[in-house]
C-alpha cells in the first residue's frame, strides 16, 4: 500500500480521557404497550443507554432509517408489525447488525422471534430484574456495536491522491471503521477513489488505504468509505478506536447508581 511520508506532529483526540460523561448506547422501543415501555425505558438509562420509544410501524421505519441505534426493544405483541420491524431494520445500512431483543407473550412467539432474528427474548410478564438480566447478557454485545460504528473526532494532515494525480494534503475531520471524513484542498465528487494515508495520534501507526468518496460539499469536506485496507491497519484502527470509545465511556459506567459490584461488572465490558 502507498506510505506518504509524515512531518506533522500528532495531535491528542479531544475525548481521549476527557471527564464528561456519554450515552454508552442508543435503543429503540417498539411498543404500544405503556407499562412495558416505561419499564425498559429505565432499566435502559440505568445503564446508561438512551431511549426512544415509537408504537407504530410507520414511525419505526422512519427512525430506523435515519438514526443509529446499538439495540431495539421490539414487543411481538403488536403481530406481523414486529417482525416486519426486525426486516426494516436488517434492510438499513447503519442498523443491520443492531443488536434485537424481543418481548414475548408465550414460547411460541419466542421461538418465533428468535427465528426473525432476535438475539435476546423476554417473555411476558416482565419485570425490572428480568429486564436487567437480559440487558446485562447483552451488554458485551452492545458495547461491540457501539465500537463498530463510532465516529472519532480526528485532526491530522491527510495525504491524497486520486488516480495518476499529484499528491495533495488536507485535514481529518474524523473517523471510524469503516471511513474518513476530510477537507480537501481539490474538488473531490461522488465515486471518486483516492489512494490515503494519515497517522493516528498518539501512536506509531499510519493507515494506508484505498476510499471511495460518498459525497462531498462546496465547503471541501467529504465523506470516504475504506475499499481497501491492510489487516495490520485495520487492526491497528481498531484498536485505536476502541481504546478512544473506552475512554469516553469509562467515566459514564464509573458513575452509574449502581453497586460497586454491579459497576464492575459493566466495566469489564470495555476489556
Amino acid at each position: 500500500m502507498w506510505n506518504p511520508n509524515w512531518t506533522e506532529r500528532n495531535t491528542t483526540d479531544s475525548h481521549a480521557g476527557s471527564a464528561n460523561t456519554c450515552n454508552v448506547a442508543t435503543a429503540l422501543i417498539f411498543s404500544a404497550d405503556t407499562p412495558t415501555s416505561e419499564l425498559l425505558i429505565q432499566a435502559l438509562r440505568s445503564v446508561a443507554i438512551a431511549a426512544e420509544r415509537c408504537d407504530e410501524i410507520g414511525s419505526f421505519t422512519r427512525f430506523a432509517g435515519s438514526r443509529r441505534y446499538e439495540v431495539a426493544c421490539i414487543d411481538f405483541g403488536l403481530g406481523i408489525a414486529a417482525a416486519k420491524a426486525i426486516a426494516e431494520l436488517r434492510s438499513t445500512a447503519s442498523n443491520r447488525t443492531a443488536i434485537v431483543i424481543a418481548i414475548t407473550l408465550n414460547s411460541e412467539e419466542s421461538n418465533r422471534a428468535f427465528a426473525c432474528g432476535a438475539h435476546f427474548v423476554l417473555q411476558q410478564p416482565i419485570s425490572r430484574s428480568s429486564v436487567d438480566g437480559v440487558i446485562r447478557a447483552a451488554y458485551g454485545l452492545i458495547i461491540r456495536e457501539r465500537r463498530r460504528y463510532f465516529r472519532c473526532p480526528l485532526d491530522v494532515t491527510v495525504a491524497g491522491r486520486r488516480g495518476s494525480e499529484g499528491t495533495w494534503h488536507g485535514r481529518a475531520a474524523n473517523v471510524s471503521e469503516g471511513g474518513l471524513c476530510i477537507v480537501a484542498p481539490v474538488r473531490l465528487v461522488p465515486g471518486d477513489l483516492l489512494e490515503l494515508g494519515f497517522q493516528l495520534p498518539a501512536t506509531t501507526a499510519t493507515i494506508s488505504t484505498a476510499g471511495e468518496v460518498q459525497w462531498s460539499d462546496i465547503d471541501g469536506h467529504a465523506g470516504l468509505q475504506f475499499m481497501r485496507m491492510t489487516q495490520e491497519c485495520r487492526s491497528d484502527l481498531q484498536r485505536w478506536l476502541a481504546d478512544r470509545l473506552d475512554g469516553m465511556l469509562k467515566p459514564t459506567l464509573s458513575q452509574l447508581p449502581l453497586a460497586q459490584s454491579d459497576k464492575e461488572t459493566f466495566l469489564s465490558k470495555l476489556c
